[in-house]
Protein backbone atom coordinates (compact mmCIF):
# COMPACT_ATOMS: atom_id res chain seq x y z
CA UNK A 1 0.00 0.00 0.00
CA UNK A 2 2.85 2.45 0.70
CA UNK A 3 4.87 1.83 -2.15
CA UNK A 4 1.41 2.95 -4.39
CA UNK A 5 0.82 5.78 -2.41
CA UNK A 6 3.03 8.28 -4.11
CA UNK A 7 4.73 9.99 -0.99
CA UNK A 8 8.15 10.64 -0.45
CA UNK A 9 9.10 9.93 3.19
CA UNK A 10 7.55 7.55 5.70
CA UNK A 11 8.31 7.64 9.35
CA UNK A 12 7.72 5.14 11.74
CA UNK A 13 6.85 5.80 15.44
CA UNK A 14 8.05 3.27 17.66
CA UNK A 15 5.57 1.91 20.37
CA UNK A 16 2.71 3.54 18.76
CA UNK A 17 -0.50 1.45 18.21
CA UNK A 18 -3.38 2.45 15.87
CA UNK A 19 -3.87 5.30 17.64
CA UNK A 20 -0.99 7.40 17.45
CA UNK A 21 -2.11 10.21 18.62
CA UNK A 22 -3.20 8.74 22.31
CA UNK A 23 -0.44 6.38 22.64
CA UNK A 24 2.70 8.51 21.46
CA UNK A 25 1.59 11.96 21.17
CA UNK A 26 4.71 13.63 22.14
CA UNK A 27 6.53 11.38 19.15
CA UNK A 28 3.24 12.06 16.48
CA UNK A 29 3.86 16.09 17.44
CA UNK A 30 7.63 15.96 17.24
CA UNK A 31 7.21 14.21 13.41
CA UNK A 32 4.63 17.29 12.31
CA UNK A 33 7.06 19.98 13.49
CA UNK A 34 9.85 17.99 11.69
CA UNK A 35 7.99 18.42 8.60
CA UNK A 36 6.52 21.43 8.60
CA UNK A 37 10.19 22.77 9.02
CA UNK A 38 11.54 20.68 6.53
CA UNK A 39 8.45 21.86 4.06
CA UNK A 40 7.94 26.12 5.21
CA UNK A 41 9.09 28.23 2.45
Amino acid sequence: MIENSGVQEIREIEGADHMTMLSQPQLLCDCFIQIAAANTV
